[in-house]
């Protein structure tokens, strides 16, 4: 990697060491870990009545999925008490 390439790199992901992988045929950018999740991601049984919540950044998403979550489970104030990240997969991907 160039000099150059290092620090547009740094730029733009907080730094030039942090490995990286572009995703085929888009180039996303995800974190190096993705690499093992993405055949897990691929593979991932969908269901006609999945929902999903797609949203930028900062914008409420937790809300967001929070709401979603207890309308689909006709407001579960018990099952709500779980975590959110047990009850809602959550992906991020940044481009």
């Amino acid at each position: 990697m160039t000099e150059e390439e290092k620090s547009a790199r740094a730029r733009r992901y907080g730094s030039a060491d942090r490995e990286v992988v572009a995703s085929e045929p888009e180039g996303i950018v995800l974190p190096a870990m993705f690499r093992e999740l993405g055949e897990k991601i691929y593979q991932m049984d969908l269901r006609p009545d999945d929902v999903w919540v797609i949203t930028y950044p900062k914008v409420g998403t937790t809300w967001t999925q929070e709401m979603v979550w207890q309308v689909a489970h006709g407001f579960d104030p018990e099952g709500g008490k779980a975590k959110l990240g047990q009850r809602f997969p959550f992906l991020v991907t940044s481009r």
